[in-house]
């Protein structure tokens, strides 16, 4: 599904989520509708030339999650900030990372797992950064950009999965024999730099909340800056098929989109998909306030 047939099918969903809160007039009207008449209002503008009050000329951003312009553009620039944040680093020193946390049945409660895991994400680092006995120097030049990502397959066509995927999703503990419906995957693309610590300890460390973990290289024939854009241009990338095997796609069903959609109209826009953790040469908020304070467009800041 190429990106005009993603954003059509997105702005269909919103129609259908804005039809079924209008009610049958103006008394009737459900709540969440003023709230999405807005995020579709944004969603259809996004990435135009806009003229400001002050007669200015600038390009409109809607900063919803399910909008893949938004989503490669802020990806790209997540990618430059952790470059930037460790500017002596090698492209070795780098990894591209996916995380599994695992599967649930509605898109919310992905959200709510992904927002758990980044907090305690945080605190780890911060603590090992702290910690007398552990490689503190190594950790306080850790770093890490990444996106969370859903996928989504109906639990009647599980045996249809890739056997890779297949075997990751049992030892998540899914049970197709048991389970029903649509289920969502909780899916983290990252950024990470290794630096001093070393892939084992990275990939130990990460598989304490996210059991399913992959890191691989860089590509070495492409620029390190293009290398670091175009793979958080990926984890932010919005994806609206689900991949059965033998690269058989099969698109979302039109309650599937809708649910997911709505599912982001609660999710703090695009901030709250991004995770960033810089190495301490920076200023640094407190985990509370990193974690908390959605301001937009600027990513989480530990």
């Amino acid at each position: 599904m190429n990106k005009k047939e993603t954003q059509y099918k997105i702005l269909q969903a919103y129609d259908r989520i804005v039809e079924d809160r209008a009610g049958n007039g103006r008394a009737e009207r459900l709540h969440g509708y003023e709230q999405a008449v807005r995020h579709r209002s944004k969603f259809e503008s996004c990435g135009r030339v806009l003229t400001s009050p002050y007669g200015c000329e600038v390009t409109h951003w809607c900063r919803r999650p399910a909008c893949p312009t938004c989503a490669t553009f802020w990806g790209r620039k997540l990618g430059s900030a952790l470059a930037a944040a460790c500017p002596d680093a090698a492209p070795d020193d780098y990894r591209m990372a996916t995380l599994i946390l695992g599967l649930v049945p509605r898109p919310e409660d992905a959200f709510d797992q992904f927002w758990a895991w980044r907090r305690s994400l945080g605190n780890a680092v911060d603590y090992r950064r702290r910690a007398a006995g552990i490689d503190r120097a190594g950790w306080r030049g850790f770093g890490a950009a990444g996106s969370l990502e859903l996928d989504q397959f109906e639990t009647e066509e599980f045996l249809r999965l890739g056997t890779n995927k297949q075997a990751q999703y049992r030892a998540l503990g899914f049970e197709p024999e048991r389970a029903r419906g649509p289920q969502w995957v909780t899916t983290v693309h990252a950024l990470v730099h290794v630096g001093t610590l070393g892939d084992d300890t990275v990939r130990t460390f990460f598989q304490g909340a996210a059991p399913v973990v992959h890191l691989q290289g860089l590509r070495e024939d492409k620029d390190f800056i293009e290398s670091a854009e175009d793979i958080l241009g990926y984890a932010a990338k919005v994806s609206l098929v689900t991949t059965l095997s033998g690269g058989e796609t099969r698109p979302w069903s039109p309650d599937a989109i809708a649910s997911y959609v709505a599912a982001t109209m609660q999710s703090h826009g695009r901030q709250g998909f991004k995770v960033l953790i810089r190495p301490t040469g920076l200023r640094k908020k407190s985990i509370v306030e990193s974690a908390l304070g959605y301001l937009e467009p600027m990513p989480v800041i530990i």
